[in-house]
């Protein structure tokens, strides 16, 4: 996989296509008005000048360097963009807008810049215990004097913003490790609602920040020194990357919010409206202050810990967990999924010298640390095969890997499935003939119609998929063996349907089944040719499908079904008559020129000389299926 990768949830781009901006450090000035506006709290007006600023000079045809904030302010944005303080617990309109503008800015710096030109590996760091206990004794120094001061350490004070939620309120400093973040966000997303709206905006964004320094790494040759290889760099055995997959395929449930825990303490709990929550008159000669002589939510957690006895609210699993958070939850967990396997497949099937050099040496001091793509896929395995019924239809049809990758892994989670797994299958070479003979007429290795419905569904996505890679090929082995597995599918649980859901599961078995035959018809159909339309030179080409479409205005219920539709340029010829049908060939595209009738021989002949030959093609509409399968992918 040397030298490619691309965000599948994204438009997909090469990476040579994307270009960044270079970056230069504010001036002192702006460095200035920046800490003032952030330091003062006054994050909208903040972070809006910072916008105008990072982005000035772009519409250039040759833009400058961008100006871009020290790592703390991006620390800052990464945590305002999801702080309860300034989300779900946000006292004021203000407040919101804050978070919303600590998005945007975020993303204009990733999207400009890029992750590597903004340093933002540094500004997303988790904190270890160690760290934070050297964070803490630099606090308790004594203040840099001028006398003493080095041109280094004059900087770093420049570049401190005194904020808490740029340092020990940050969320890089709550927990040690990325992963516990990842699984909170997604046990929110089925047990907090609420904090799931702003906790997938964070995940959105890191995914995105995480693609772009991967691929900025890969186009430097060095992938080993990306932001995603950091957040897996200590994960040194199967064990600790059971537990990525776990925060990867949080459920919400006791066990998973008991390992992946909130981030900030009681954050899950929400701002109460108080009685006398109108506005206070101000009159300071009097004494009276309004309301700025309270003290806030934010005061009140910033000097001490007066909250953690506080009833927090109780996780509403049961409301969410069939959805497991809906389908933006899937689909970031999708993302996740393709990311880690995409930084796996770097390093162990790589052809890269230095990306080989650098794996076996880590590996060496890491026993295990980047596993190679088939434990990864065992590992997705155990997690999903205990899913419930919609839950599972939904991840094995919106997987994110190559094509072939999304074989291999259909391939690795039906062996549990099966009666009788094969003593010898290397999952990562797919071929017909292994399929036909093992996995194509096998039933379930039980008679809930459930596992007998997964076994289908995946059969169903793998044939799609070989079909897709054209690695399937019509034969009868294997049309045998399809129908051999839908009846027994069918047979083994046609009795087990006590309850409600069984009957529902055996209805989509059905449903199932006639898909699958669908598919084989579809594939042994002959291959549709790709047709020149226009001049001789062949230069505008298109396939026959695409001509196919163009009868799909047509009134169908006006058409013979056993009637053959020769399309040529300009119009559609459905006459029957010997005198305008195109001669027989064993080709579905037959050449002809279209008839003339001139005045005179000589006119036929200069006509018959000097215009170029139309390229009429003769689609085969005969086969009810193709139209009924191109209606069900409608």
């Amino acid at each position: 996989m040397e030298g490619s990768f691309s965000t599948s949830s994204q438009p997909s781009e090469h990476i040579g296509d994307r270009s960044y901006r270079e970056s230069r450090i504010l001036s002192y000035r702006l460095r200035q008005n920046t800490n003032v506006y952030l330091e003062d709290k006054s994050f909208v007006d903040g972070f809006s000048f910072l916008t105008n600023v990072v982005a000035a000079g772009t519409s250039l045809t040759n833009p400058p360097p961008a100006l871009t904030p020290s790592t703390s302010v991006l620390t800052l944005c990464a945590t305002l963009i999801v702080h309860p303080t300034y989300t779900t617990r946000a006292k004021s309109d203000e407040d919101a807008r804050a978070s919303n503008e600590a998005t945007r800015f975020l993303r204009n710096v990733n999207e400009l810049v890029g992750p590597i030109n903004a340093d933002l590996k540094k500004a997303f760091t988790f904190e270890t215990s160690a760290k934070k206990r050297r964070r803490l004794e630099r606090g308790s120094r004594s203040p840099i004097s001028p006398d003493t001061a080095s041109e280094k350490d004059v900087q770093v004070q420049e570049d401190h913003i005194n904020s808490p939620f740029a340092h020990e309120r940050s969320v890089f400093a709550q927990v040690e490790d990325f992963w516990q973040v990842v699984g909170w966000a997604f046990n929110c997303s089925i047990a907090h609602r609420k904090r799931w709206d702003r906790w997938k905006v964070w995940l959105d964004i890191m995914l995105d920040v995480l693609g772009r320094d991967l691929e900025q790494s890969i186009q430097q040759g060095k992938p080993q020194a990306s932001l995603i290889s950091q957040y897996l760099k200590d994960r040194n055995n199967r064990t600790a990357w059971r537990e990525v997959m776990a925060a990867i395929l949080a459920d919400g449930s006791h066990t998973s919010m008991k390992k992946f825990g909130e981030v900030w303490q009681n954050e899950t709990r929400e701002r109460k409206a108080k009685e006398n929550e109108a506005a206070r008159e101000i009159n300071l000669e009097d004494g009276n202050f309004g309301d700025y002589d309270v003290i806030d939510d934010d005061d009140d957690e910033a000097m001490g810990e007066e909250e953690q006895d506080l009833p927090v609210e109780a996780p509403a699993v049961d409301e969410h967990s069939e959805d497991w958070g809906g389908p933006e939850s899937i689909a970031l967990r999708q993302r996740f999924l393709q990311l880690v396997s995409s930084i796996l497949k770097i390093f162990t099937t790589s052809t890269n010298p230095a990306q080989l050099i650098w794996h076996v040496w880590h590996s060496r001091v890491l026993e295990n640390a980047f596993p190679d793509l088939e434990t990864l896929f065992d590992l997705i395995t155990e997690c999903l095969r205990p899913l419930p019924l919609p839950i599972f239809s939904q991840f094995i049809s919106t997987f994110l890997f190559e094509t072939n990758d999304q074989c291999c892994l259909l391939t690795n989670l039906m062996i549990p499935f099966l009666p009788r797994a094969p003593a010898t299958l290397d999952v990562f070479k797919p071929e017909q003939d292994k399929f036909v003979k093992h996995f194509l007429p096998s039933a379930a290795n039980s008679t809930r119609v459930t596992d007998n419905l997964k076994m289908s569904l995946m059969i169903e996505a793998l044939l799609m998929h070989m079909w897709t890679a054209e690695t399937l090929h019509p034969d009868k082995a294997l049309t045998d063996a399809v129908t051999k597995g839908i009846k027994a599918r069918t047979k083994k649980c046609e009795y087990n349907t006590r309850t409600k859901e069984d009957k529902e599961h055996q209805t989509l078995l059905v449903m199932s089944a006639e898909r699958i035959n669908l598919i084989l018809e579809m594939l042994e159909m002959p291959d549709e040719p790709v047709v020149s339309i226009g001049g001789v030179d062949g230069t505008d080409e298109m396939p026959a499908s695409t001509l196919e479409s163009e009868l799909s205005d047509l009134d169908s219920d006006m058409t013979d079904p056993n009637e053959d539709t020769t399309m040529t340029l300009g119009h559609v010829d459905r006459s029957s008559s010997s005198s305008t049908s195109t001669p027989e060939s064993t080709d579905e595209s037959v050449v002809s020129e279209r008839s003339v009738s001139p005045d005179s021989k000589k006119a036929r002949e200069w006509e018959s000389t000097n215009r170029p030959k139309r390229t009429v093609v003769k689609l085969n509409m005969k086969s009810a299926g193709r139209r009924k399968f191109l209606r069900d992918l409608k």
